[in-house]
């Protein structure tokens, strides 16, 4: 027993994680113990970098949370395998998560949002949102330093920290910290963060042989002191490896002699050598950790499970209009007739005939141009008066055209104004619906896949947006200090895929009127028409309901394809807003839930 216990050792910083993960549990307010994720210190202005820094001693959060931190603590305190002390203090463990939280951080802009839109099958969605709390991932950053650190009998050129190491006998206690750092990431849920964390073990490793080799001796041995024994040499190889030399008497022995330094019958090895012995030990290392982050990355194309829009109350409103904002082209009169018909009939084709009449969606296609300006759009209205869906029921069943001939003498004409008279007709008109989205006529949904993913964003948008309205129905709102509810979701680009609540369009057709008013007495910055919607969604206009925030999806389920052919008469690039790229809002802080798609 003496013999088995004699290679355990008590960690103190064990002690002082719990300490302080009880301090902040009893004593910080709930508003700052809240997990780690990138998108405060990337997002944020100025970067919000509290969550990061208190992440290994915030309170885990469920049942597998907290048994993973309870693994975590117990692996802490009892170190089955050599370990650096200097990393195992609380300096080093800090310093160890402040280099996974970064490496985290440069991951999730990588992840979720460089490569958004510049290789969008690469985007993941869990590379920014992914939150994060305890030690796991240091101590797999330790784990993985330790293990490159180690001298393998077919190492070149020996590390000369690990040279007091038997490799033979610290593979079981590395086989067991690996299954328990496998088994405390599932635990934990956090993948991305472990793998940053194994990521800055690697990179660890490379500094301390660095610095060793320019020290010219070993900064720490993780077995403690004295020399490999010299019967778990005798096994070893003589030709080819240089790890063990003859000494006088004629038996092999320790080539870096007591302590890890260099033995006297043998040659230092170079500073590259020892470089690329741990680098090349890594290679696998990062192989595996590339493949998994490239199954992750291609996986994430799967429509997971999304919310599912319940059946509304009977006497609720329908649940959502669509209405296809389209304007004529300066350039290509010919060409919008069949690509305003292809994008109403993406959303038309993807309405299920199972839905229940007040889930049904209305499709609407609205102009402010007169017949002359635009004959595309009688052009598109023969065509649906011609194919409708009964199907569907008698409010889903055709596609409604609406030409709007009220003149404003008083305003600019354009998209402003365009977009307000929308918001207005969209508001006004009878059996207006609890939602509208609003698309232009160069988006169309991307295929079923994108609408599953619409429609769970309203699913989430009303199922935030019910609880609060039976609260008032109660009188219990008073009480209450949030803002409420998310009354907006966005699921394109531009102004295409913009989700209103009824009760914010007469708010966002006004702000649009002064803009389309504005002159020299009443001076409004430039601001593009979708520019002005988008702030009104999110809030940052407070008018439109400060903190609110609004819902959107990860990737965009509307595609664009009116390349060339804008209705503000300048080009934009064929390759610009395709589907299941980026949102462009994914990660911003006013988002207020992103549904991942």
């Amino acid at each position: 027993m003496k013999g088995a216990l004699s290679g355990i050792s008590v960690n103190p910083s064990a002690v002082a994680i719990t300490l302080l993960t009880l301090s902040v549990a009893l004593w910080l307010p709930n508003s700052l113990v809240i997990p780690f994720r990138p998108t405060g210190p990337i997002f944020s202005r100025p970067p919000d970098v509290l969550p990061a820094l208190l992440a290994p001693v915030v309170p885990p959060e469920g049942f597998f949370a907290s048994l993973a931190r309870i693994l975590q603590i117990g692996v802490l305190a009892i170190s089955i395998a050599p370990r650096n002390p200097v990393l195992l203090t609380m300096g080093g463990i800090w310093t160890v998560w402040c280099l996974t939280a970064a490496m985290r951080c440069l991951l999730g802009f990588l992840l979720g949002r460089a490569v958004g839109w510049a290789a969008p099958s690469f985007f993941n969605h869990l590379a920014v949102y992914e939150t994060s709390t305890g030690i796991g991932p240091v101590l797999v950053a330790i784990d993985a330093a330790t293990v490159l650190l180690q001298r393998l009998p077919s190492d070149v050129s020996p590390i000369p920290s690990a040279s007091s190491v038997p490799p033979a006998s610290s593979r079981p206690s590395i086989a067991i910290h690996t299954l328990i750092g496998v088994i405390s990431c599932i635990l934990d849920g956090a993948p991305w963060t472990y793998a940053s964390g194994a990521a800055v073990g690697f990179f660890v490793a490379i500094a301390y042989i660095v610095a060793e080799s320019v020290t010219g001796g070993p900064i720490y041995r993780p077995s403690g002191e004295g020399p490999v024994p010299l019967h778990v040499l005798e096994d070893e190889e003589e030709e080819g490896n240089g790890s063990t030399a003859v000494n006088g008497n004629g038996r092999r022995g320790n080539l870096y002699g007591a302590g890890g330094h260099y033995g006297s019958n043998s040659v230092p090895p170079s500073r590259v050598a020892l470089v690329q012995a741990a680098f090349w030990r890594g290679a696998a290392h990062v192989l595996v950790s590339l493949l998994l982050v490239i199954v992750a990355t291609k996986t994430s194309g799967w429509l997971p499970d999304l919310p599912q829009l319940g059946s509304p109350p009977p006497s609720a409103r329908p649940l959502l209009d669509i209405v296809l904002l389209t304007s004529p082209r300066p350039r290509d009169e010919k060409g919008i007739a069949p690509m305003l018909i292809n994008t109403t009939d993406s959303f038309f084709d993807a309405i299920s005939p199972a839905a229940s009449p007040l889930i049904a969606p209305r499709i609407s296609v609205f102009t402010h141009f007169s017949s002359k300006e635009h004959p595309a759009f009688d052009v598109a209205k023969a065509h649906f008066d011609a194919h409708p869906r009964p199907e569907l029921g008698e409010r889903a069943s055709k596609v409604v055209f609406y030409r709007d001939s009220d003149s404003h003498a008083d305003v600019r004409l354009g998209h402003h104004l365009h977009l307000a008279e929308l918001l207005r007709w969209s508001w006004e008109r009878e059996g207006s619906s609890e939602w509208v989205m609003v698309a232009e006529d160069d988006f169309p949904v991307c295929g079923d896949w994108g609408w599953r993913g619409i429609e769970g964003v309203i699913a989430e948008l009303e199922l935030q947006r019910r609880p609060w309205v039976d609260l008032r129905a109660s009188g219990a709102a008073e009480g209450v200090s949030h803002a409420g509810p998310p009354l907006a979701g966005w699921v394109g680009a531009g102004g295409s895929g913009l989700i209103l609540h009824r009760s914010l369009m007469p708010i966002a057709e006004r702000l649009l009127r002064l803009y389309a008013t504005s002159d020299g007495r009443r001076p409004l910055a430039p601001l593009p028409a979708d520019l002005v919607v988008q702030q009104c969604m999110s809030g940052e206009i407070s008018l439109c309901g400060k903190d609110r925030g609004m819902i959107i999806s990860s990737r965009m389920l509307m595609g664009h394809v009116g390349s060339g052919n804008s209705a503000l008469g300048h080009n934009t690039p064929g390759s610009r807003w395709r589907c299941r790229w980026r949102h462009p809002s994914h990660g911003l802080p006013y988002v207020k839930t992103v549904l991942d798609v």
